[in-house]
């Protein structure tokens, strides 16, 4: 092309790189460092990326200040971008950058989690974010939906983690030991419990019997005491671990018609902050994550109406309920050692529609 005499003086032509531009070495022209022109040369694409050779085909961003508003004299009228647009791979990482890359990087490597109530819900989500961050086993605990279960431990062995499923009713001590034992005898450990199981069910208090308030508590927070029991005495010997328990903003604020699933919540918070004095001494973390309103299968009810599901996104200030995912992924976080210094913390999951300290 016409254009390229301007250059024959200045660059010689290498083969393309990128499909858009032809490359040129920073030792082909060391006045105009890393320069690319588009009508140079037409298009070869990937094709021409691979005949190179490697070193040719590293090119790296440099430091130049050359800018397209003031291109050298014999540039002027091409069509050029600045080197640090064009050349998109990175440099070579020091030592220092790549620990830093390595301590950043969010991983359960070698880790053994028990999530209660996994077959749906914040507990599925949690298990498939955890078996994403490399975890090493994965105990999917359900009451029911055996099915469910399956599909999670499916996923998350498609991820490369082990994943077992275990029926135990966890509000029964009885079953809740079964379960922790379950869970040493295959993997030989035990590194995270995420306290997930619950239910939340409508009583007005003139109307709430006595079975239903047993109900709740017995889900909500019996459950909660027998798996961080079981868990501790696995936890304890090896002065390790880590319990995160799932909590409300209705234990945070209360919830009219749900006075007995607030009481339970109120109290979750409470013992996160009991256990994370009783046994951080003992090298065992307990957090708390205090989710608002999640869509999943059950609130799907309370969100069906169009009117309902208008009054609770008014109340969040960013306007939309939260995703299961949305829950699992600080879940995730304080199960890492990125949060290895955090215990006894309530981390408020809710978009803003409670703001507590």
């Amino acid at each position: 092309p016409s254009d390229h005499r301007a250059f024959r003086a200045h660059i010689p032509p290498t083969q393309l790189v990128d499909g858009s531009y032809s490359a040129y070495r920073r030792e082909t022209l060391p006045s105009l460092c890393h320069l690319e022109a588009s009508t140079l040369a037409p298009p070869r694409g990937r094709e021409a990326a691979r005949e190179l050779k490697p070193r040719e085909r590293r090119i790296r961003r440099c430091r130049c200040r050359l800018s397209v508003k003031n291109p050298p004299t014999e540039l002027v009228g091409l069509p050029l971008l600045p080197c640090s647009r064009l050349f998109r791979q990175p440099a070579k990482t020091t030592h220092n950058q790549g620990r830093q890359e390595r301590f950043t990087m969010i991983t359960l490597a070698g880790k053994i989690a028990l999530i209660t109530g996994a077959s749906r819900g914040i507990g599925a989500a949690t298990a498939i974010k955890f078996a994403k961050a490399g975890a090493q086993g994965i105990v999917i605990n359900y009451i029911r939906d055996r099915q469910a279960a399956a599909e999670i431990s499916n996923k998350c062995k498609s991820l490369g983690t082990e994943a077992i499923t275990v029926r135990a009713d966890v509000s029964r001590v009885s079953a809740a030991r079964k379960l922790v034992r379950a869970t040493v005898e295959r993997f030989g450990g035990l590194d995270i419990l995420v306290a997930n199981a619950g239910i939340w069910k409508e009583a007005a208090i003139e109307d709430m019997t006595e079975a239903q308030w047993d109900e709740t508590i017995d889900a909500n927070l019996k459950s909660i005491y027998a798996c961080c029991a079981e868990a501790a005495r696995v936890m304890l010997p090896n002065r390790r671990g880590t319990m995160i328990l799932v909590s409300s903003t209705a234990g945070q604020r209360g919830e009219a018609f749900h006075s007995h699933y607030a009481a339970t919540k109120g109290a979750i918070i409470a013992m996160t902050k009991s256990l994370a004095a009783e046994l951080g001494s003992r090298g065992i973390t307990v957090n708390c994550v205090a989710p608002g309103w999640v869509a999943t299968d059950m609130t799907t009810e309370a969100l069906t109406d169009p009117k309902e599901r208008r009054k609770v996104r008014e109340l969040i200030p960013l306007g939309r309920v939260a995703t299961a995912d949305e829950i699992a992924g600080p879940i995730l976080f304080l199960a890492s050692e990125l949060a290895s210094h955090i215990t006894g913390e309530v981390l408020n999951v809710n978009g803003g529609s409670v703001l507590c300290g």
